[in-house]
C-alpha cells in the first residue's frame, strides 16, 4: 500500500522571497562589491596618475627570466646620474622583447625607486580585470536593491 500523497505547498508564479532575506543578500553581496569598486577606482587612478605625471625616460632590458612567465629587469638613469633598476611581475607578452632592448620606464622624480615600466600589462591589466569584476557585483549589487528596496 502506498503512503498518501503529501500536497506541497507552491509559491504563486512571480512571488519573491521576504524582504528581510532581500536585505540581507544585499548587505552580504554589498560587503564584497562596494571595496572591490573602491579598490578599481584608487588603482586606476593610480595607473593614470603615474601615466600622466611620470617622466617617461627610456631605461635597457639588463636581464630576462628564462623561466615562464618571463620576467624583465630593466636598468635605467635618473636625472642625478644615479643608475636605477625596476622588475617586471612576468607576463608570456613579453616573449618578444629580448636583451638590450629599450623599454620604457615611468618615473616620479620625487620618488625615483618606486618606477613602474611603461608596459600595458604593468601598468593597466590589473586595474581593468579589477574593475570589470566590480562592474558585474556593482551590477548585482544594482539589481538586488530595486528588488528590496521600499515601495516595490
Amino acid at each position: 500500500m502506498r503512503a498518501p500523497r503529501v500536497a506541497r505547498r507552491r509559491t504563486p508564479p512571480g512571488t519573491r522571497m521576504p524582504r528581510s532575506s532581500g536585505w540581507l543578500a544585499l548587505l552580504v553581496v554589498a560587503l564584497f562589491a562596494l571595496p572591490m569598486a573602491a579598490g578599481s577606482l584608487w588603482s586606476l587612478g593610480s595607473a593614470a596618475w603615474l601615466q600622466l605625471t611620470a617622466s617617461r625616460l627610456p631605461g635597457t632590458v639588463v636581464e630576462r627570466s628564462e623561466h615562464r612567465p618571463t620576467q624583465l629587469v630593466v636598468e635605467w638613469v635618473a636625472a642625478d646620474g644615479e643608475p636605477h633598476r625596476v622588475t617586471s611581475a612576468g607576463s608570456d607578452l613579453y616573449d618578444d622583447i629580448a636583451h638590450g632592448d629599450t623599454v620604457f620606464v615611468l618615473v616620479d622624480p620625487a620618488h625615483p625607486a618606486d618606477a613602474r615600466l611603461d608596459l600595458f600589462v604593468e601598468l593597466w591589466l590589473v586595474p581593468l580585470v579589477l574593475a570589470a569584476f566590480s562592474a558585474v557585483f556593482c551590477g548585482a549589487l544594482a539589481f538586488m536593491y530595486s528588488q528590496v528596496r521600499p515601495g516595490r
